[in-house]
């Protein structure tokens, strides 16, 4: 998952140069009301609040995911291979993170979690 970091003092920079632009252009016989600018402050603060909430989600999710992967580490599973097709069965040796995504190796093939069909036990596992 490619999740841009949100800079929030850039934000703010960004809004306090529109604020000035807005009030050195405004009409002199109709100046924007001070409820208005704390209106807008309010929001940029609440905005700046949800983008860290999304980031720092985004990244406890990806973390999760890490450790749902780990969890399989060992584990005979049944999967389609991404290069063939096939329907096969392998132990997972590896759960890694990749791009965003969670990468499994099995039978020396990185396939995705979407691949596996099922987590067998090795007594049924071909």
């Amino acid at each position: 998952m490619n999740v841009t970091k949100f800079d929030p003092e850039q934000s703010y920079q960004q809004f306090i140069q529109l604020m000035v632009a807005q009030i050195q252009y405004q009409d002199p016989l109709d100046p924007v009301s001070q409820e208005g600018t704390t209106a807008q402050l309010a929001q940029i603060s609440t905005v700046s609040g949800i983008e860290q909430l999304n980031l720092q989600f985004s990244e406890l999710l990806d973390a999760q995911t890490l450790f749902d992967g780990a969890e399989l580490v060992g584990h005979h599973v049944e999967y389609k291979s991404p290069i063939t097709g096939e329907v096969l069965t392998g132990q997972i040796m590896e759960a890694r993170e990749a791009g965003g995504r969670l990468s499994l190796s099995v039978n020396g093939e990185q396939i995705g979690l979407t691949d596996v069909n099922a987590v067998v036990t090795a007594t049924t596992a071909p």
